[in-house]
């Protein structure tokens, strides 16, 4: 379990971080609560020297359900984080004159969406 820990922090300092640089706190503060309330350091340790082979395909199959559901919940937090970028963009796009910031495109690209992906991920 330790592993999922401590995925599961870098995690939430990838997104803490982002929400750090950006300045938008309600991403920071996603990423401090994720870190906060990881629910893999509550888990109780198994002794593997007197474990079964089920009690450890059982132990695998917990790891592998709390992975799957860190990803999905990441990926959410992830695009939450982009729907703020680009709300914080629409914010500033909105404090020119419509023709000035009808001359610029303001909008994410699909690369700078997966970019903020990378960063996150590799926290």
């Amino acid at each position: 379990m330790g592993i999922l820990r401590w995925v599961t922090d870098k995690i939430g300092r990838g997104i803490e971080k982002l929400g750090e640089v950006t300045h938008i706190g309600f991403i920071e503060d996603l990423g401090f609560n994720m870190r906060i309330n990881n629910p893999f350091d509550r888990i109780g340790r198994t002794d593997i020297n007197s474990a079964t082979v089920d009690d450890m395909m059982d132990i695998n199959a917990e790891c592998e359900k709390a992975r799957r559901s860190a990803e999905i919940q990441s990926e959410d937090i992830v695009d939450q984080c982009i729907t703020r970028i680009e709300d914080k963009i629409k914010e500033f796009e909105g404090q020119f004159p419509k023709e000035i910031s009808s001359s610029y495109d303001y909008s994410l690209d699909d690369a700078f969406k997966e970019d903020v992906k990378s960063t996150i991920s590799s926290y």
